[in-house]
Formats: C-alpha cells, structure tokens, sequence
C-alpha cells in the first residue's frame, strides 16, 4: 500500500495500513460507527428525500440561516440576519450584506 500497490489479498484483507484504518476498524468493531457510512452518508436512497422538514423532525430545534462569510472567516462566527434590518448580517463590526451570500 505504502508503494501505491493493491494490497495482493483485496477485499480479504484483514489488515490495517494507516493510524486512520486500525481507529475505523476499532470503532466498527465497537459498534461505534458503521463504515459503509463514511463512503454514503445519507445512506443511498436517503439522499433524495431529504428535506428541511425532515432533519427539524428527526433532530429536533429549529433551523436558521447564517452569514455565510461570518460562517468561512477565521475565527468563525455565527451571524443570523440583523434584526432592525434583515438585509444584513448581525455581525456588529461587517455588517455584510446577507442575501448576497
């Protein structure tokens, strides 16, 4: 693996080649995580009928829109749309323009 070769024992192979293989092998075998999760997270036919409604009813809370440059910038921030003027973001010292982003 380590020399960009398959490994000659394929799909059989029970060994691990990488710190990140033996943690995954390790949880699974907890019953921790499900592998096939971290190549579909949505679980195949989940995909497409996953909708707002569907994750505020299965995670419960509610949802709300950020500012996506407050989101992306470092340090991170959460701003939701100022109340006094719901074009812009909440963030005190921006003030960006929310429907742009």
């Amino acid at each position: 693996i380590a020399s960009k070769e398959d490994c000659k024992y394929g799909d059989q192979c029970t060994f691990a080649y990488c710190q990140e293989e033996i943690d995954v092998w390790t949880l699974e075998r907890k019953g921790a995580i499900n592998r096939e999760l971290l190549f579909d997270p949505l679980g195949g036919d989940m995909r497409g009928s996953l909708t707002v409604a569907k994750l505020l009813k299965e995670h419960l809370g509610c949802f709300m829109f950020l500012c996506e440059e407050c989101f992306d910038s470092k340090p991170r921030l959460i701003s939701k749309k100022a109340k006094d003027s719901t074009s812009l973001c909440s963030n005190p010292d921006a003030k960006h323009n929310f429907e742009d982003n």
